[in-house]
């Protein structure tokens, strides 16, 4: 069989250093049609706050230390080995099935600041087959000091965000729906159980969620009062002090890097 062309394909394509207040707010979150799904405001208005609190107390501003796991993430989506393009953007991915639902491919959806096992492809080249191909994947989750950081390993189907791939097979859904699949994992179990997709799961460790501080949806903090911020961002610094422990060792230089990366701000 002939190798089928293998995608990383990143959800966004922002350049978090040149991120303003005006940038912020035109972001839209959720599905793709915005004549129909408006951004949801009073969430983007409690984490503008949390932005502005995060670069009053810590050490490096919130873009900045944004735009550093980026490029770290960039970094190793090219170390992946048997990767053949790499494609940055929502409307460039869509451009792409497009064009190609006719040619054979395995597309890897993931955030800007998640990350993938360098050998990911030779375990999933083998259920080319499939719809829809999953793995387990590691959430680093460096958002709830009283854990600590802690690496758990996530094996059911919920396909938290880069831990799932589609394959072109996927081009007979309607292109809303096939869109929906890329840019929302949150949605991909309930489309794949509602469609009868084929799915096969590739029974290893493949990729890691990175669940930061920065991601505002992840830290849970619900009172906008500085003082309330300010003693999270203490509790998280101390936590950042001990070692990282993961029992993949692939897996263990990224998470030290994140680590590393946060440590910038908080300490």
């Amino acid at each position: 069989m002939t190798k089928p062309l293998v995608i990383i394909g990143i959800r966004t394509n922002v350049n978090w250093l040149e991120m303003d207040e005006e940038a912020f707010f035109s972001q839209g979150r959720g599905p793709i049609n915005k004549d129909i799904f408006k951004p949801n405001s009073n969430w983007l208005f409690k984490h503008w706050v949390y932005i502005q609190f995060w670069d009053s107390l810590l050490k490096q501003k919130y873009f900045q230390t944004r735009h550093k796991l980026q490029k770290f993430a960039e970094k190793t989506h090219t170390q992946v080995k048997g990767v053949d393009l790499i494609i940055k953007g929502k409307q460039a991915l869509f451009q792409f099935i497009k064009k190609y639902k006719n040619d054979e491919w395995i597309m890897l959806p993931t955030d800007d600041d998640d990350f993938f096992n360098p050998g990911l492809v030779d375990k999933v080249l083998g259920h080319f087959d499939a719809d829809i191909i999953h793995w387990n994947t590691l959430c680093f989750d460096t958002t709830q000091p009283r854990l600590g950081m802690h690496v758990e390993q996530m094996k059911n189907n919920i396909f938290p965000s880069n831990s799932y791939a589609i394959t072109n097979k996927l081009s007979k859904l309607p292109g809303p729906l096939l869109e929906e699949m890329i840019s929302r994992h949150c949605i991909v179990r309930n489309y794949t159980q509602q469609f009868l997709l084929v799915h096969q799961h590739a029974k290893a460790n493949l990729s890691i969620y990175n669940k930061n501080p920065l991601s505002f949806s992840s830290t849970r903090v619900k009172t906008m009062v500085k003082s309330k911020i300010n003693n999270y961002f203490e509790a998280i610094g101390k936590s950042l002090q001990g070692d990282v422990e993961c029992d993949f060792p692939w897996a263990t230089p990224y998470l030290v890097k994140i680590k590393n990366i946060l440590q910038e701000c908080f300490n």
